[in-house]
């Protein structure tokens, strides 16, 4: 067979009709319906099953807080200086809040930290969350070509506003567990609940519990916590810039209030602040965000951030654990409240401290080690 036949037969061969290779636009169609059956169907079940562990892994906290006692003992956690200073560092190990946050409200339910050393835990948790900011902004400013200091501006920003922002909600929040103004709110689960709780999960618990000693159990039920928040940040809705490039979400990114408002609603959709407020970076570094516009944003999502840890508190069986998480929500709000209030002096005043740290790598250093420090100084020197 000479090579020109050779070449007609493969012609021949290759010249398959595109409708027998390519589906047709209505199997694409059913395919794309069957994708996004299996999706609603789905979703709702890693939802159901992200809570199921988050719920046994507070169980498995609270049962096991009891051999957490010598090592907090050995850090020194007591007091509110310990206590913030040990969520503080606990957020930026995990590089996320929430977490500490439930592990504070175990914790307490075991009986290991007061009210105001488990209110201090809870705020050094927001104190820390925020670092997750700074690190994805430096990340992404070594992986980019045209090295934009975008992000690790609004990482910087977002540790400024939040560390102006609670540190005045700690000492009102001592103030109101001080003085029991939101005492009498029993926000327990009912006896129900409870009822239904413990024959759910006691048994597995118990299993853990005649076969490890407390601090494992412990040890046990801090990764089962991590893997619940993950499935959570998992199945619940991404939200994308390209979403808030057009139309009036775009005019929204412009007006402080609109920003604060969508920094409230983003985290309470995705119930983790480390999420919404790393959204940031990539919607400043193309331009959609301005940076003075990321001060708001922050207000809202610190308040919104309690939502999650309400839920560990109302499952927790010891009076007390949702006045506390309510007291953070109410020092957090009028904290916002007034910023905003004063927010043409307040956003000078985050803007300053953030150019300070960016003036150059020696300036930005001395900021991460000050942030780091003192947490630290709180933790193991007061």
């Amino acid at each position: 067979m000479s090579l020109s036949a050779t070449s007609t037969s493969v012609t021949i061969l290759c010249d398959v009709p595109s409708s027998l290779v390519e589906p047709s636009s209505a199997t694409a169609s059913g395919v794309g319906r069957f994708l996004t059956l299996r999706n609603v169907v789905m979703r709702p079940v890693l939802v159901l099953s992200a809570l199921a562990i988050f719920v046994l892994s507070l169980r498995l906290l609270q049962t096991g807080a009891g051999g957490l006692a010598p090592i907090l003992d050995a850090l020194s956690v007591e007091g509110v200086a310990g206590s913030v200073g040990f969520g503080w560092l606990g957020a930026y190990i995990v590089l996320s809040g929430s977490p500490v946050a439930a592990i504070a409200i175990a914790l307490y339910g075991g009986g290991e930290l007061t009210q105001s050393e488990t209110f201090s835990m809870l705020v050094g948790s927001r104190f820390g969350a925020a670092m997750v900011v700074l690190v994805v902004g430096i990340v992404v400013f070594f992986r980019r070509q045209e090295r934009s200091t975008d992000g690790v501006y609004i990482g910087v920003t977002a540790l400024v506003t939040t560390f102006t922002h609670f540190l005045p909600a700690l000492f009102v929040g001592l103030f109101l567990l001080d003085q029991g103004w939101l005492g009498d709110r029993e926000l327990v689960a009912t006896s129900q609940i409870d009822s239904f709780l413990d024959a759910t999960y006691g048994p597995i618990v118990d299993f853990f519990a005649d076969r490890l000693p407390d601090l494992a159990l412990f040890v046990v039920g801090g990764p089962l916590l991590i893997v619940a928040f993950q499935l959570f940040d998992r199945v619940l809705p991404v939200l994308e810039g390209g979403a808030l490039q057009h139309g009036r979400a775009s005019r929204m990114l412009h007006h402080p209030l609109s920003m604060f408002a969508l920094g409230l609603c983003i985290t309470a959709v995705t119930l983790s602040v480390s999420l919404s407020l790393t959204l940031l970076v990539p919607l400043a570094i193309k331009g959609y965000v301005r940076r003075d516009r990321v001060i708001p944003y922050v207000l809202g999502a610190n308040i919104s951030t309690w939502l999650d840890t309400l839920v560990a508190a109302l499952l927790v069986a010891r009076a007390g654990a949702a006045e506390v998480v309510l007291t953070a929500l109410v020092a957090g709000s009028l904290a916002a409240l007034v910023l905003l209030v004063t927010y043409p002096w307040y956003a000078r005043l985050v803007r300053g401290l953030t150019e300070l740290a960016m003036r150059g790598p020696g300036s930005l250093l001395a900021f991460v080690v000050l942030v780091i420090g003192v947490p630290a100084l709180l933790l193991f020197a007061i």
